[in-house]
């Protein structure tokens, strides 16, 4: 298998930083000019290392993965799969376990989705810790 770095369209970073903040969510957390240019500088660099890091590595340890929807494939806009969720499996010695929540990728941490998506961490972290 050929590991390639993720390639993100031109606006990728824009339009998710935008969409954070103007979130209503955040909003609130980044009401000054210099706040929101840290929250995009961190933006941009967590876009920066994805599309420069490949990671070969296995890991020793039980994979719980959360999926949101049917999609397991990332795809860049050439349509090349770049990611896919079940590929964890081939990546760890330990269990790999699949999850489903609630809602999209971004929506699963905020209501009505969160109260759900909240008791499965729950139920996760109560099962690795017993």
């Amino acid at each position: 298998q050929v590991v390639k770095p993720i390639v993100f369209p031109p606006d990728e970073c824009a339009k998710v930083t935008a969409a954070f903040l103007n979130h209503e969510s955040i909003t609130p957390y980044v009401s000054t000019p210099l706040l929101r240019e840290k929250v995009a500088r961190i933006i941009a660099a967590y876009y920066d290392h994805l599309s420069h890091t490949l990671d070969r590595h296995t890991i020793a340890a039980d994979i719980h993965a959360l999926v949101c929807d049917d999609s397991t494939d990332y795809r860049d806009e050439r349509g090349t799969v770049v990611s896919r969720t079940h590929g964890w499996r081939d990546v760890t010695r330990g269990s790999y376990h699949i999850h489903s929540v609630r809602g999209s990728h971004n929506e699963i941490l905020y209501p009505p989705n969160l109260d759900t998506n909240a008791k499965t961490l729950r139920d996760i972290l109560t099962q690795i810790s017993s």
